[in-house]
């Protein structure tokens, strides 16, 4: 039996939920200010006004040794190795914009699965934990993280906001809390 349920809503209803969407919405843009990176906020990108934002960046120079696949300088170079089909070695020692421009040029795999992004968030953890003064400071930490890229003037700047990032966000957080619980 197929039930179809129609929602039929006044003006004034449609009014009412246009403003809170907005609402919702100005709540997250608005806290994506670099401006206030630092103050209520880190904002995780190489471009961050926190030295603990730039070296949680996938792009950060802070190497790690993978038990399965090796020696890494950054995890943007693990991640564009596994998107070459882990076939493009000169990528494990890249970091930063080079690492991501020469990695966009070997990407074979498009589908960005569960497992793949387990294996950068194990990535991330195995950086965080080769490098301990990255460790200390995000055990230190209390601020959300956020994952923004801005550009122009920083006090009129133009934000952008992906949230496809989410699950490194949720991993760095995860992290954060058991360095806090268990050290």
């Amino acid at each position: 039996m197929l039930v179809t349920v129609q929602v039929v809503m006044d003006k004034e209803e449609i009014k009412k939920e246009i403003e809170s969407l907005e609402k919702a919405v100005s709540n997250v843009c608005g806290s994506l200010n670099p401006v206030r990176d630092g103050k209520d906020h880190i904002n995780i990108n190489l471009k961050g006004a926190t030295k603990l934002g730039r070296a949680l960046s996938n792009g950060y120079k802070s190497s790690f040794n993978h038990d399965d696949y090796g020696w890494f300088d950054s995890v943007y170079g693990f991640y564009y190795w596994l998107l070459s089909g882990k076939t493009q070695e000169q990528l494990r020692s890249l970091y930063g914009p080079r690492a991501k421009m020469e990695g966009e040029k070997y990407k074979v795999i498009e589908l960005e699965n569960d497992k793949f992004k387990e294996e950068v968030q194990h990535a991330i953890g195995l950086k965080i934990i080769s490098n301990p003064w990255i460790a200390n400071m995000l055990k230190e930490s209390s601020l959300p993280f956020q994952s923004y890229y801005w550009y122009g003037d920083i006090d009129n700047a133009k934000i952008k906001f992906d949230n496809k990032n989410n699950y490194i966000i949720s991993a760095i957080e995860d992290i954060r809390n058991y360095l806090k619980e268990e050290l």
